[in-house]
């Protein structure tokens, strides 16, 4: 990451300031000479923007908000639910580009299960890549026909080598397309819909110790084969009563590379937390997430319902204004676009053509500045920040979920989210 610093004060920056006096041309305008003390106050002022350029907090040319960011945000899309018409991998990202303004998506999020075309797919890895995207493949653990207990599935049963030959295989595939990518694994397992999930009342019985093993097991062997173009997304689905701690199924720094959260404003829908801003879905999870780990963010799905708000200003506000105020470590966002059945009669429509207004909100953010990040395959991890996280939110304490000590606009989710699909396609 460029660690340069851009702000308005012409002629200060790390190199004329040093061994420059007080009273130097070079350094002071006429106005100052002078007066020592408002000279000295400004110079200060000027070093800390230096010191937090040189930290990454600033970057060359940034016009966002005071908690600022050091980059732009990558966009992304998961592509779910588009015209059959389109067809292939490559018309559905073109498709959507064209929906959206013309910006192609920068990650896109495919994926498989262990059972369907379970195979590492080169060539729509390939594909995505050549419209000048990251792959993002999502890797499921399971079955996608049955429910969320599978007994053969469980995290020990992988942990203990049952899975290794498929494993392999799918690794020594990775390995050999040569192309960095995001490897999304067993992701939502601090929740109790999958049958890797750790959350309270979940199917198979899986503990935080059984994630953390097969976790750990599954990435060493891609590590032994060589396959180093891998990169580890651990991804949480945001915190709610009952769900598991963050930090108990975290596998350690040493085995990812990204961290993530997947969160939904299901507004209206039945069972849900109500109409919920951006920041009140993802906020208390993100505190917890910082304060975890130093490794960069990426938001892996997000949406937002129709039904008992204003979309269209949420995207904005949530997207344009508290994402880059409150959660500057987010380096990645991806969409979840799809229609989604969370019951058997009633769906919410998380696309961002749910409506006129929604799309042209979209639009906006996906063709502004903030919004032209690019995925590096290098992450820069981030020193512990607490003072900086200020602004961070929190909650009401849970059974599995330790309080922060801040503010209360964020309620904790009493309940599982109702919607649970989160697979990767395109």
């Amino acid at each position: 990451m460029d660690s340069g610093v851009s702000f308005p004060l012409v002629g200060l920056n790390s190199k004329s300031l040093g061994g420059a006096r007080l009273d130097d041309d070079v350094i002071l305008p006429h106005v100052l000479r002078g007066r020592p003390a408002l000279a000295g106050i400004l110079v200060c002022i000027a070093s800390l923007f230096i010191y937090l350029g040189s930290a990454g907090f600033i970057s060359p040319g940034a016009t966002y908000p005071s908690q600022g960011r050091q980059s732009s945000i990558a966009l992304g899309a998961t592509i779910h639910d588009k015209p059959v018409s389109v067809g292939s991998t490559l018309g559905a990202m073109d498709w959507y580009a064209s929906l959206v303004g013309g910006h192609m998506p920068a990650i896109v999020n495919v994926g498989s299960d262990w059972v369907h075309n379970a195979n590492f797919d080169a060539r729509q890895m390939s594909d995505i890549r050549s419209r000048g995207a990251t792959p993002m493949w999502t890797w499921l653990p399971d079955d996608y026909n049955q429910d969320g207990f599978q007994p053969r599935f469980r995290m020990r049963n992988i942990a203990s080598g049952a899975y290794d030959r498929y494993i392999r295989r799918f690794a020594l595939a990775a390995k050999n397309w040569g192309h960095p990518f995001l490897l999304r694994f067993a992701h939502e397992m601090n929740g109790n819909w999958y049958p890797w999930g750790t959350g309270l009342g979940n199917q198979n019985g899986t503990t935080a110790a059984d994630y953390v093993a097969a976790w750990r097991h599954v990435h060493d062997i891609f590590t032994n084969l060589g396959a180093s173009n891998v990169l580890w997304v651990w991804c949480a689905n945001t915190v709610y009563a009952g769900s598991m701690s963050l930090a108990q199924v975290y596998p350690g720094d040493s085995y990812v590379d990204w961290v993530a959260l997947d969160g939904y404003n299901y507004g209206a829908s039945k069972d849900s937390a109500g109409w919920q801003s951006l920041y009140q879905v993802f906020g208390p999870s993100y505190a917890l997430l910082t304060a975890l780990t130093s490794k960069p963010v990426i938001i892996t799905e997000i949406g937002s319902a129709e039904a008992g708000g204003n979309k269209a200003s949420w995207i904005k506000q949530g997207l344009l204004n508290d994402m880059p105020m409150r959660m500057p470590r987010v380096r990645a966002v991806i969409w979840f676009d799809a229609v989604d059945d969370i019951s058997a009669n009633r769906s919410v429509d998380w696309r961002v053509n749910s409506s006129p207004g929604a799309l042209a909100a979209f639009r906006a953010v996906a063709g502004s500045p903030l919004y032209q990040g690019k995925f590096s395959a290098t992450p820069t991890s981030f020193k512990p920040m607490p003072a900086a996280e200020a602004w961070a939110p929190t909650f009401p304490q849970s059974n599995d979920n330790p309080p922060h000590p801040r503010c209360e606009s964020c309620p904790l989710p009493s309940s599982p989210p109702a919607r649970q699909q989160g697979r990767g396609s395109a």
